[in-house]
């Protein structure tokens, strides 16, 4: 019907769950959501669990499509347990898998192998080959993003063995299983292995189902022959890539090829060829306004014409770089934070519209009930009247306790968002600067070293050089500092107790106090933003001691055990009232309290004025780990 509600009777119910897959399943996604939203499937008694389960399958597929992924994960989540109702272990698998997706791009590793693996067991129990084979090259990724190559190497192998042991008929997952085997081996160093591989894929050429898609394995068996050196043979696969992309007209193939071409030109120096394609590349990658490819031809440029000595156009092109860069970071700082805003405020707009559309639709049906009832049975009107009053409290009772559920899942989701935007735009500013500062000063560095050589030598320019070189010397520690307080390289390869052990050996470097760590029991690693969370909590506390407590010394204290992580900070400072902490006007105390309600964890801290010494203590449950 057009205005989108569902008649009272559960056939109408049914066709139109029916009807917005079938939508879904052929490319209309957003005429497919609409006829779903009209669905109240709370409502519709009827339904069966299989039904809910592809109701909210379908919802999160439709979201996909449109972009909005991070919404999509959670119905995903919604449609498992209707499926394990039905033991419908191929929709299950289904879902996993589309989670783990979406989680190793949002860089939620740990989250992403536990859904993956529970996609293959999910598709080993319908003896899905075809599940079996995708979910194990997917784990072969996962490794590989977390540099974990052997492992990746492991499950890449199973998925081809196992494509070759059913004789699969799909060519294209055969192909990516290879694939996955041959870029562990590429960037574990073995360049001869990845390069076998990658030649498995154009075996394969007759198979697939799309002769273009050799285009990336050309370029990844050139990528391969360039870093062992083999200029001439890289060179030959760059232009097979180049063959196809012309074909194509693939202005960002073209881009990245013509990159790679000159290159490989200016590492054999041969200065003419490398200028060709290099400004081949630069002018498409301009046109296409790609800003990755921008930036990446812009520093191509910079190392071409350093290698070649002409270090004005170097220079100029590393400004160019650079500038780039910066407009990019505060352009993406502001669409990130637009697109977070617009994002919560469009979901909540689009419950309140599901709910008006809900209660609206409730509110004829009731009419039609009663008005057949009061005209049919005229002797029951008042047990009928009872009826109806009871099922609408109780329906009110379960609507007003799912929007109080959603309330609570968009405000944990918010602050979730919000603490790991903070964080990766940390870890993005940290490695800036780094990056770019770095190589300014390096290149100044050695321009002072140019001149300290080419130029006529008295005392006086003497001393000028080497203060000059001290003064870049401090600079870049400055800036080494600045980066580690961002975020510290040891946390996220290392972890959460190495990374404090690191910053308390900082401090204490300053001789004005001495804090000691000590870890009982935590040995495993904790997903990368709750060990992030904890650390900024470690931090914020002792810039708080270094300030405000004169403390002398102090401890810091890991502590697990079967239910609970504790962490202990004591200090031998002065007390003080620890009221004052809630009055405070600052946004330390607040940002502890906002990492500690993150981890589902409780704070106590413990201190009297007048008296020597303060204790915080954080208690995180380890299930919410």
């Amino acid at each position: 019907n057009s205005t989108g509600q569902v008649k009272d009777n559960s056939l109408d119910a049914d066709l139109q769950l029916q009807k917005g897959i079938e939508l879904i399943k052929n490319g209309n996604a957003q005429k497919g959501l609409d006829i779903l939203k009209g669905l109240d499937i709370q409502s519709v008694e009827s339904f069966t669990a299989h039904q809910k389960g592809l109701f909210n399958y379908y919802f999160a597929e439709s979201l996909y499509e449109m972009n909005q992924q991070e919404v999509s994960l959670k119905y995903y989540e919604l449609a498992i347990p209707e499926f394990e109702i039905t033991k419908d272990f191929l929709m299950m698998a289904n879902c996993y898998f589309n989670i783990s997706y979406e989680q190793l791009i949002n860089g939620q590793y740990q989250k992403s192998l536990e859904n993956i693996k529970l996609s293959n067991q999910s598709y080993k129990a319908v003896n899905d080959t075809t599940g079996i084979v995708k979910s194990l090259w997917w784990t072969s990724i996962i490794y590989h993003d977390t540099q974990e190559y052997e492992l990746g190497i492991e499950y890449g192998v199973q998925a081809y063995n196992l494509s070759n042991l059913y004789r699969s008929e799909n060519a294209d997952l055969k192909a990516r299983a290879i694939n996955a085997i041959a870029i562990n081996y590429d960037d574990f160093g073995n360049f001869e292995k990845a390069i076998e591989y990658h030649l498995k894929v154009i075996d394969l050429k007759n198979e697939l189902s799309d002769t273009t898609k050799l285009a990336p394995t050309y370029n990844n068996i050139g990528n391969s022959l360039m870093k062992k050196g083999d200029y001439d043979e890289a060179t030959i696969f760059f232009l097979k890539n180049l063959e196809i992309n012309n074909i194509d007209n693939n202005k960002y193939g073209l881009a990245t090829v013509y990159t790679n071409l000159g290159t490989v030109a200016y590492l054999n120096k041969r200065w003419q060829d490398a200028a060709f394609y290099l400004d081949k590349a630069e002018k498409i990658s301009f046109e296409i306004n790609d800003t990755e490819k921008m930036q990446d031809i812009l520093f191509q440029q910079y190392e071409h014409y350093k290698a070649a000595k002409k270090t004005a156009i170097a220079i100029n092109y590393l400004t160019q770089y650079h500038q780039l860069k910066d407009s990019l970071l505060n352009i993406d700082k502001v669409h990130a934070m637009k697109e977070l805003e617009t994002k919560y405020k469009t979901k909540e707009k689009e419950i309140e519209i599901v709910q008006q559309s809900n209660t609206i639709a409730f509110q004829e049906k009731l009419l039609q009930k009663n008005l057949l009832l009061i005209i049919g049975l005229i002797l029951l009107v008042g047990l009928i009247l009872l009826i109806g009053f009871l099922y609408k409290n109780r329906l009110a009772k379960k609507q007003q306790l799912a929007l109080q559920q959603r309330e609570l899942a968009f405000r944990e989701a918010q602050l979730n968002a919000i603490i790991a935007t903070q964080e990766k735009e940390r870890t993005r500013f940290a490695t800036d600067l780094h990056d770019s500062f770095g190589q300014t000063i390096s290149i100044l560095k050695m321009n002072i070293e140019t001149a300290q050589k080419q130029f006529n030598q008295t005392e006086e320019t003497q001393k000028l050089y080497k203060e000059s070189k001290n003064m870049l010397a401090e600079m870049y520690n400055e800036l080494r500092g600045v980066c580690f307080n961002l975020m510290p390289s040891t946390l996220i390869k290392m972890g959460l107790v190495d990374a404090v052990s690191e910053f308390t050996n900082r401090v204490n470097a300053s001789g004005n106090i001495t804090i000691e760590v000590a870890n009982y029991g935590l040995n495993s690693r904790l997903e990368e933003l709750q060990e992030i969370s904890i650390y900024r909590i470690i931090q914020e506390w002792v810039n708080n001691i270094l300030k405000y407590n004169n403390a002398k010394n102090a401890t810091i204290q890991f502590t697990t055990d079967e239910h609970e992580l504790t962490l202990t900070i004591e200090d031998n400072g002065k007390g003080f009232d620890t009221k004052k902490l809630d009055l405070s006007n600052g946004n330390g105390w607040k940002n502890i309290n906002s990492r500690a309600k993150f981890l589902r964890g409780t704070i106590e801290v413990d201190s009297t004025i007048k008296h020597e010494g303060t204790t915080l203590i954080l208690n995180i449950p380890l299930q919410s780990l």
